[in-house]
């Protein structure tokens, strides 16, 4: 068995496929430029049930679910070349301002289905960090709406 290395995976996002949609095209996903760590977070809230049959147990019951990408880079100039091949910094934040629901994608190279998460997202949050003598950086987290799926679509 070989593990991944975190290097190699990477966050895509699709900002052509009309949010309408249940899932992104891969031909239009690009990834972000100079991450250096992503992440994918999910959360499942619990409902807690008494009835006339649990008598004074309390049970447990799994609720709604919440997830979020998590992205962390640098910030990097783009020639007109590279930026036909990546988005960066400046198209997160156009996005963040101005709220628009897009599709995201976590996966490696080959869109292994052991690290694949795609989903539609809005980022909730974004900051940027300038700090002297370093190198400038951005973090957004990526709120996840609706499915998550882990695996991609097949032509």
């Amino acid at each position: 068995m070989t593990p991944y290395d975190g290097s190699d995976v990477v966050l895509e996002i699709d900002t052509t496929t009309a949010n309408t949609a249940t899932r992104s095209v891969y031909a239009n996903m690009k990834p972000i430029a100079c991450l250096t760590s992503n992440s994918f977070d999910g959360q499942r809230s619990s409902q807690t049930v008494t009835n006339k049959c649990s008598g004074d147990k309390e049970e447990s019951q799994p609720s709604t679910f919440s997830a979020t990408f998590g992205i962390e880079g640098h910030i990097e100039k783009l020639t007109v070349d590279e930026a036909g091949d990546f988005d960066n910094s400046k198209v997160l934040f156009d996005l963040f301002k101005d709220g628009t629901v897009f599709f995201a994608a976590i996966t490696d190279a080959t869109n292994d289905i052991n690290v694949y998460k795609e989903a539609k997202v809005w980022i909730s949050s974004y900051s940027e960090s300038y700090p002297t003598k370093d190198v400038v950086t951005f973090s957004a987290t990526l709120t996840i709406t609706g499915d998550v799926y882990d695996a991609p679509v097949t032509p």
